[in-house]
């Protein structure tokens, strides 16, 4: 929800340290309202008119989920869509746009696999080790390039506040279901570290209606975070995070379309890593960044035991930003510039080494940023950024976003936010190659985009935090997949017109008494295609109540969620050619409770899906009914 958080010393150093590295904060030294995402480097809240959203540890903790994208549903303008049971193909798309317009950023690491889609799948995303969602809503290609068409989320990971911390929790639960995570951090002087580990392991339902062969999933999560001072004007930090995943997936029968249980598996590993420094000259007045971003990707495919390919994907990413801030009188200035080098490759090999999709492509681009934010009187503020992106391939792209929020009382401020996008074609898109079923298309453009948004940001008291935005935004060369009945293939083609995506959002937050919290939105979303037609499961109307409160002296926690998903459209490939239908609207609740035992146990319970509701994202594709899920916890 979108809050105006007051961050404690510790995420105030996570907040600075995804732009680049950053001093680490002694515990008494004073709190900020700090945005990570917003800007090219971190700003407060009030200082900002793009729409955001923040999801902060506190209410993390009380949700207590393993998947990330079970939280992301508690946000406005995000529709998420799993294909079947936990592990499935998990897409988020924001406002409207398409999956692969929404950039995921991992303390500054870009996530988006450089395979599927240019999209990152939170179907392997935990929880684990996460202390911070940002959300930011609208294009944001001019600070971070492709992808950040449609918005941009930025994780933060858990560093401790005290000087050890030891956390440990095991869970077990319906569908055969097993979650252990641990967490161990310190904190000593101008450094600062922590290391997650997590397992979750579950047997799932069947992603087929009708068959009674379950899809499974496990998940392994290491996660590493260092920050360090070792300079008085000196920060330096490293990151690392890897996934090793395997999930079982039913086929689509390509005649009926109907899901069928099926012995397909999928076995995932990735690495993102990070190596960061940041100089601070004159008293913070002007800072150098340098970067090295590592992501790298690989998918193997198995059906009926045997091997049938792999795709494998690298992004290396170089980054240099300098940062000037000073005052003239009432006016108050940052002036930003950057330099990225990003470097792609990818890698396909089918089932035996002569297979004719096998290949090796790469790719190249030099970005030039710039932003320049402005401060009057400490009532307006204005945010202006530009960035050009030089492709090897595409033809170059130059994208800008202004943005801008003035205070009219202390209690209600008016925002705005216009810019424009691009998102560029996958490597899939342009040289994949199922023998018999899909042909790549080289000769594809980048999809580019325009929006704006205006609204206000209304603080009738400490306690309330109320926000009203409407939006509207266009897509042009939109890709899509045609099917050619000459040669039986499918290709993706730029689609001619403009896509449309309108809407309106509100959300609210309040806090009436220290323990109790309450969380609250609204979204409405038209996404149109070039004829008029509805966007596939993008659902029109979507609420959200949530509840914290903590009790007994805070000796227990209870939360409580509910969400509506309204009437969504989905493609039905039991026709030829496919046409839309309409699935239902549900709704989704959650109740989580913990209890401190004795000293630093703690009792767990979670019951998901609370009304048992029978629901389907995606056409076809079962998914699991109510289940409860209890545990231990030990923090020390």
């Amino acid at each position: 929800m979108t809050t105006r958080i007051m961050l404690h010393a510790g995420a105030l150093v996570l907040s600075f340290t995804v732009s680049g590295a950053a001093p680490v904060l002694a515990a008494d030294e004073p709190i900020e309202e700090i945005l990570v995402t917003g800007s090219r480097t971190p700003v407060e809240t009030g200082r900002i008119g793009v729409d955001f959203s923040v999801l902060d540890g506190a209410w993390l903790e009380a949700r207590d989920v393993p998947q990330l994208s079970l939280v992301l549903r508690d946000l406005p303008g995000v529709a998420v869509s799993r294909t079947g049971p936990i592990g499935s193909l998990t897409q988020v798309r924001i406002r409207g746009a398409e999956a692969n317009h929404t950039l995921v950023l991992l303390d500054g690491i870009e996530m988006n696999d450089p395979v599927s889609g240019f999209e990152l799948d939170f179907a392997d995303v935990s929880s684990a080790g996460i202390a911070r969602v940002e959300l930011i809503r609208g294009a944001s290609s001019a600070l971070y390039g492709s992808e950040a068409l449609g918005g941009v989320i930025q994780l933060v990971s858990r560093l401790p506040d005290e000087p050890r911390a030891l956390d440990l929790r095991a869970e077990g639960g319906s569908f055969g279901t097993l979650r252990t995570e641990g967490f161990a951090g310190f904190r000593e002087g101008a450094s600062a570290g922590a290391l997650t580990a997590a397992f979750y392991r579950t047997d799932g339902v069947s992603a087929s209606p009708s068959g009674p062969e379950r899809d499974g999933y496990r998940n392994v999560t290491l996660h590493g975070r260092l920050e360090s001072e070792p300079g008085e004007h000196i920060a330096v930090g490293l990151v690392g995070r890897f996934v090793d995943a395997r999930s079982e997936f039913d086929d689509q029968d390509f005649l009926t379309g109907a899901v069928v249980d099926a012995d397909n598996v999928r076995r995932f590993t990735a690495f993102y890593g990070r190596a960061h420094a940041r100089l601070s000259l004159f008293g913070d007045r002007w800072t150098h960044q340098v970067a090295v971003d590592l992501t790298d990707t690989s998918t193997r495919n198995f059906a009926d035991g045997a091997f049938t390919g792999r795709f494998a994907g690298t992004r290396v990413k170089l980054g240099y930003q300098s940062t000037a801030a000073f005052e003239t009188g009432s006016l108050d200035h940052r002036i930003t510039g950057a330099v990225e080098y990003e470097r792609l490759r990818f890698r396909v090999r089918g089932a035996s080494a002569d297979a004719p999709q096998n290949q090796r492509r790469h790719d190249r681009q030099i970005s030039l940023v710039g932003e320049y934010h402005l401060g009057v009187a400490d009532r307006l503020f204005v945010d202006a950024a530009a960035r050009h992106d030089d492709n090897r391939i595409f033809r170059n792209a130059t994208t800008w976003r202004l943005s801008g929020l003035l205070r009219l009382t202390a209690q209600l401020a008016v925002t705005g936010n216009v810019g424009n996008g691009n998102a560029d074609p996958t490597f899939f898109e342009r040289y994949g190659f199922f023998p018999g079923s899909f042909v790549g298309n080289p000769d594809l453009k980048p999809e580019r985009g325009r929006g704006f948004d205006a609204g206000v940001r209304i603080t009738p008291s400490s306690a309330w935090t109320i926000e009203l935005v409407g939006f509207h935004g266009i897509l042009k060369d939109e890709i899509t997949t045609i099917f050619d009945f000459a040669t039986f293939t499918s290709t993706p083609i730029n689609q001619e017109g403009r896509s449309t995506r309108n809407g309106f959002e509100a959300d609210l937050a309040f806090s009436p008494v220290e323990v109790l919290t309450v969380r609250g939105f609204y979204s409405f979303v038209k996404a149109q295609e070039p004829d008029g037609a509805p966007e596939v499961r993008r659902p029109k109307h979507r609420a959200g109540l949530g509840g914290t409160w903590r009790f007994a002296g805070s000796r227990g926690l209870v939360n409580l969620d509910v969400a509506y998903n309204g009437r969504q459209r989905d493609f039905d490939f039991s026709r030829f050619p496919a046409e839309r239908v309409r699935l239902a609207s549900y709704w989704l609740a959650s109740v989580s409770l913990r209890w401190r035992v004795k000293g630093p146990v703690w009792l767990t319970a979670r019951i998901e899906n609370l009304f048992d509701s029978d629901y389907q994202d995606v056409l076809g594709f079962n998914t699991p009914g109510i289940g409860a899920f209890a545990g231990l916890a030990a923090r020390f």
